[in-house]
């Protein structure tokens, strides 16, 4: 299951739209932009970060785009063979 970690209001929205759409399951952590949690996950402190496993994925984009990439048989990705 992943876990999707940052604050209400904050770009962790997108995260949370991604996965519903994906239809996966996921726990929703809130800490706050540059708190200790946020810290120890991501250097800079920001947010949103997500968790699959062992893998930390930091900036919202770029986990949209890691999600699309895994799940891309959803069809949420880029069509590479265009």
């Amino acid at each position: 299951m992943y876990k999707a970690v940052g604050s209400r209001g904050s770009r962790v929205s997108r995260v949370l739209w991604m996965l519903e759409e994906l239809g996966q399951p996921y726990e929703f952590v809130e800490v706050k932009l540059r708190s200790p949690e946020a810290y120890a996950l991501n250097p800079s402190g920001k947010v949103p970060i997500l968790i699959d496993g062992e893998l930390i994925v930091t900036d919202s984009a770029a986990i949209c785009f890691y999600l699309a990439d895994k799940h891309a048989d959803k069809g949420m990705g880029a069509d590479r063979n265009s």
